[in-house]
């Protein structure tokens, strides 16, 4: 047991999460603020509805080749909640992207897609993780047991760097006696010069780049919205269409707020705005995720 003081309670930490390096931009008649409250984080516009006649293509589609797509039961497993797969042209967007060469991976690093994985901002279409399994294969157990407050506390930490107790009261750290013993068990943070402190990102962040992936059939400006409202959490974010509309500003729009643009082709433009990890308590649930990847292993190898 850690004795650090009375326990204090907080409404939310959400606020302020993402570093500002990338500013209000504006997608055809709409601005879009900068994505650092939750609250923000909405979908503006509703998506476009699905064309009849490419759903049953979609479902007739052969099976995802990729085995880098984490399968619904793992991502489960692993602590993330998938939305249940649908039918319709933007299923098949995916899988056609999906089936086809991918983002070239960083040195020494491994990659794990989640498809649609439940955030409080909604379900990004794809998120391609790449992560060291260096760095992760030595992390406690302890990891496995931390709550999202927790997760929330550290980032929270990695913005402020040490921070007494009675900051932690005052900043209205929700639970933070016991967020910090988790952390702690975890390996995560440190006692520093009568402070806390996270510990080195390098020991125990071990993701080097975090895509996000939004696709969209039709209803472009919607989808560059949502894409820019991805860079809460990911360090790249793109916008997955079929082909670039002959004579329209999507490429334009998307270069004036930083965001990339594929299509069936191949990547079209490369995003600008690429903030920094973590961005927000989101980039570390990706991190815890794909960091219980090694430990599932480990658990599995010993029962056989």
């Amino acid at each position: 047991m850690l004795c650090l003081g009375p326990e204090h309670t907080y409404s939310s930490m959400a606020a302020g999460e993402m570093n500002a390096q990338c500013p209000a931009r504006q997608v055809g008649d709409r601005q879009l603020g900068k994505p650092t409250e939750l609250s923000t984080i909405t979908r503006l516009t509703k998506d476009a509805k699905p064309n009849a006649s490419r759903t049953p293509r979609a479902r007739h589609r052969a099976p995802l080749q990729n085995p880098d797509v984490l399968t619904s039961d793992m991502c489960r497993r692993l602590g993330a909640n998938p939305r249940s797969a649908r039918c319709g042209p933007e299923l098949d967007l995916v899988i056609s992207f999906l089936n086809g060469p991918l983002f070239a991976a960083p040195p020494r690093c491994d990659v794990a897609v989640f498809q649609e994985p439940r955030l409080a901002s909604g379900f990004p279409d794809l998120v391609v993780v790449f992560w060291r399994r260096d760095i992760a294969q030595n992390w406690k157990s302890a990891r496995t047991e931390l709550h999202r407050d927790d997760i929330r506390l550290a980032q929270y930490l990695h913005q402020t760097g040490p921070t007494m107790m009675p900051d932690l009261h005052d900043s209205g750290a929700r639970h933070s006696l016991r967020s910090l013993e988790r952390l702690h068990a975890a390996g995560l943070v440190e006692p520093k010069h009568g402070a806390w402190a996270l510990r080195p990102l390098s020991e125990i962040f071990a993701i080097e780049q975090l895509i996000a992936v939004e696709a969209k059939v039709s209803e472009w400006r919607a989808g560059l919205e949502q894409a820019w409202l991805n860079t809460w959490f990911a360090s790249d974010s793109y916008l997955l269409v079929p082909h670039v509309p002959r004579g329209s500003a999507l490429l334009e729009q998307a270069k004036e707020i930083g965001i990339g643009v594929w299509t069936e082709q191949g990547q079209v433009i490369a995003p600008t705005c690429r903030p920094k990890l973590p961005t927000s308590y989101a980039s570390w649930l990706f991190n815890e995720w794909v960091g219980r990847i090694p430990f599932l292993a480990n658990t599995n190898g010993k029962r056989s």
